[in-house]
């Protein structure tokens, strides 16, 4: 932001509402939940017809 439109918020919270208004999140995602059963997930793919 700084580099871009020359503009430093004083606080890390300014960017977290400006992110939060524009609708972007900072979040990383997960590849996979962390206490899923293969096995749920392969039969309810199956069901579902999903391939993948």
């Amino acid at each position: 932001m700084a580099a871009q439109y020359d503009v430093v918020f004083e606080s890390k919270q300014s960017y977290y509402t400006l992110f939060a208004e524009a609708g972007l999140s900072w979040k990383k995602t997960q590849k996979r939940h962390p206490q899923a059963d293969p096995q749920t997930v392969e039969k309810k793919t199956r069901a579902y017809g999903v391939v993948g």
